[in-house]
C-alpha cells in the first residue's frame, strides 16, 4: 500500500514506520496522526516487536504540521487535534 500516509514493515524484531507524504516533506496531518498512532499501538501490542524505528520517505523526516491543514482549521474558526481521542 504505497499510497498509505504511514507505511509499516517488519525487519526481524524491528517494526519500521515510514511517514509517507514525501511531496509535502511528510508534514503532519490528522490522517497521518491517526494512522501513525494506530500502527504504533499495534507495534506496542506485538510481542515479536522489540524496537520501533520511525523514518520519513523522501528527503525530509517531517516538516511539522501541514500548513494547509492549519489554515483550514483557522478558516473554520475552530481548533484541531493531531490525533482525535489520543493524548500522548
Amino acid at each position: 500500500m504505497a499510497d498509505d500516509v504511514v507505511l509499516s514493515e517488519d525487519r526481524g524484531a524491528i517494526r519500521l514506520l515510514t511517514l509517507n507524504r514525501p511531496d509535502r516533506l511528510n508534514a503532519w496531518t490528522g490522517e497521518l496522526a491517526t494512522r501513525y498512532f494506530t500502527l504504533l499501538d499495534e507495534a506496542a501490542a506485538d510481542p515479536d516487536v522489540r524496537a520501533i524505528v520511525v523514518t520519513g520517505a523522501g528527503k525530509g523526516f517531517c516538516a511539522g504540521a501541514d500548513m494547509d491543514m492549519l489554515q483550514g482549521i483557522g478558516n473554520r474558526g475552530g481548533t484541531g487535534s493531531a490525533a482525535p481521542g489520543k493524548h500522548y
